[in-house]
């Protein structure tokens, strides 16, 4: 239903105010443009934000996968130290057994 059919149900005299009045609302809640081109750039800085963090994560991950393998080698050689120092005892005490045969 168009403005002007509803408008000729209400007496002539609340014709015009009712027009000054959905001219302000419509001038009040009209979308400006420069409030869209404001959300537009919003969009594209958080959009360009999120690449960055998702570059980030990938980056992330990437170096714990290189501490997991680091802490693999490490305990691995600390396994190796741990053997290495048993068969030291080990010969030591066999030493000190022939020192005191």
């Amino acid at each position: 239903m168009s403005l002007t059919i509803v408008l000729e149900e209400f007496p002539t005299e609340l014709r015009l105010p009712l027009v000054r009045l959905v001219d302000e609302l419509k001038a009040e809640f009209r979308v400006q443009r420069t409030d869209f081109e404001d959300l537009k750039a919003i969009v594209r800085d958080l959009a360009k934000s999120q690449q960055e963090l998702a570059e980030a994560q990938k980056r992330t991950e990437h170096q714990v996968r290189e501490l997991a393998e680091a802490q693999k080698r490490t305990e691995h050689r600390i396994e190796e130290l741990a053997q290495a120092q048993k068969r030291t005892e080990n010969e030591i005490i066999l030493f000190r057994r022939t020192l005191t045969a």
